[in-house]
């Protein structure tokens, strides 16, 4: 099928084939070829490619991760990022196999009207925000993946929100916000079932957004977190919502004023 992800994966991986065509050797590219980066919950990891193809890479790692679990990777040359988009790819893999020295993953590229939203609000923030490093890149991939798991159909909310309304440094806010979440979920055993009602998942981050507290920032996104439920209809953490939405406007205010002078204060 044809994919914004398909068709960036085969750009990238039109050198390996024709060396491939060349030896006539199947999937054997050099094992230095290429690296996966990605976010795994505090920090920035990168690991060797020993095999890939159109459908799938194996890694060399290890993490041993249970069958199906979903991975938003960014695929390029070893070294710094590559600010060309062309020299570089995110796309979700779903693991498949565990060997000796590493994980076995295929490329899930779909071409469904809401991946492709996804996909597109993933590039415009990419572009807007214009990382200039690998952490920021994988960062901002990784909380985009995350959201659209937790609010499937919901891509023209959260694209309204991220690529509208916040600026450059409250995105990078809500984007601290939204993995700090996917952090304290990621040992939940109905991960990809859990939703968020949209409207508290735009509430939060941009409520949250405003602050650079990183203490505050956590709260937020436990906030984000404790609010996931199997049917996204829950409404009673709204008044949590609220509160700690005046804590996060209370806290500059508070900060000024005991930057005044003695007597100054009204």
């Amino acid at each position: 099928m044809t994919t914004i992800g398909s068709i960036g994966l085969k750009t990238l991986l039109e050198p390996i084939s024709k060396k491939v065509e060349r030896r006539s050797a199947g999937r054997r590219p050099p094992p230095d070829n290429f690296s996966v980066f990605r976010w795994n919950g505090s920090r920035l990891t990168q690991e060797p490619v020993k095999d890939i193809s159109s459908t799938g890479l194996y890694i060399l790692t290890e993490e041993r991760w249970p069958t199906d679990t979903l991975l938003s990777l960014t695929l390029q040359r070893p070294g710094p990022l590559e600010m060309n988009p062309e020299r570089r790819i995110e796309v979700q893999a779903k693991v498949v196999r565990c060997g000796k020295d590493g994980v076995g993953l295929a490329f899930v590229l779909k071409d469904d009207s809401e991946s492709r939203q996804w996909a597109s609000l993933r590039e415009h923030l990419i572009d807007r925000a214009k990382p200039e490093d690998m952490l920021s890149l994988v960062r901002l991939v990784e909380a985009v993946a995350f959201l659209s798991r937790l609010c499937p159909g919901e891509a023209d909310k959260v694209r309204e929100l991220l690529n509208g309304r916040l600026s450059k440094h409250k995105l990078a806010n809500a984007v601290a916000i939204a993995l700090k979440a996917e952090n304290l979920l990621a040992g939940e055993p109905i991960r990809d079932k859990q939703r968020v009602n949209p409207n508290l998942v735009i509430r939060i981050l941009e409520d949250g957004s405003c602050s650079d507290e990183v203490w505050l920032k956590d709260f937020w996104g436990g906030l984000l977190a404790t609010c996931c439920a199997v049917d996204a209809k829950d409404q009673s953490s709204l008044f949590l919502v609220e509160s700690l939405s005046q804590l996060t406007t209370f806290l500059p205010r508070l900060r000024y004023n005991l930057r005044q002078p003695a007597g100054s204060l009204s």
